[in-house]
Formats: structure tokens, sequence, C-alpha cells
């Protein structure tokens, strides 16, 4: 149906995508190692784990994930790199690390405006809120 917003992942589907990506990511480390596509896949299972509400279990890979496309990073790595921060930081915010996680989503930030200085993207303000949130909690 067009214009029919897409309906929330039940428990089973996320779980059914989860043992998927576990294996996509296996696949993926076997073929190409600690490499970008290896991170890019491994940031797939990330968001599924966070949309399932298991943050921990997101957290490792979450900081796997940046630390590959740190050592990968080049002048064409710009938004991989950025969205491996969000990921870590959403990460951080699930498990209460809120100090930490607003430094990871303050890089974002910062790496955004770098490439865009005025960006005003629902994404951006979507991340912005999520650390006025954490600065205002105990």
């Amino acid at each position: 149906m067009a214009g029919a917003l897409p309906r929330p992942l039940t428990a089973g589907a996320l779980e059914e995508a989860r043992e998927h990506l576990v294996r996509a990511v296996a696949l993926f480390e076997r073929a190409h190692g600690e490499s970008r596509d290896t991170a890019y896949v491994m940031t797939s299972l990330i968001h599924v784990l966070l949309a399932a509400e298991r943050p921990a279990d997101a957290l490792p890979l979450a900081e796997r994930a940046l630390r590959i496309e740190e050592a990968a990073a080049d002048s064409t790595s710009g938004s991989a790199l950025t969205l491996a921060l969000i990921a870590l930081g959403q990460c951080l915010m699930g498990v209460k690390r809120n100090a930490e996680a607003i430094a990871c989503l303050e890089r974002a930030v910062a790496r955004i405006l770098a490439r865009n200085p005025d960006a005003q993207s629902p994404a951006l303000g979507e991340i912005r809120g999520w650390i006025e949130q954490m600065r205002r909690e105990p």
C-alpha cells in the first residue's frame, strides 16, 4: 500500500534478522577480515540489537566497528565513520554510560557539521535531542 507506514518489527522478526546478520558478519570476517565491509555488516547487526532493546549486546560490536572504521579512515570514509560513532553513542546511551555517549555523539555532530556547516537534517536534530536528554538525566 503506497504511503503506508512500516509496521514495527516483532521480537521474532528481530531475532531472525539477528541470526542472519551474525552469520553474515562471520562470513565477512572470513572473507575480508577487519575491513570496512565487515564493519558495515556489523553495523546492521548493531541496529537490530538496538531495536531489540539489547544495547549491552550491541556495545562490543559498536566499539569494534568504530575501531575498524577509524583504522581504515581516509578521505572517502566520512559518513561510515560518522555512522559508527552514532551507533556507538546509541549503545552507550542504552547502557546508561551517558558521559561517554555524549562525547561520542558530539564527535559525530562535529563531523557532520564539518562536512556541511548548514546541516539541518532531522537526524542531526534527533542526535542533538539525545545529547540534551542525557545532560538532563541525573
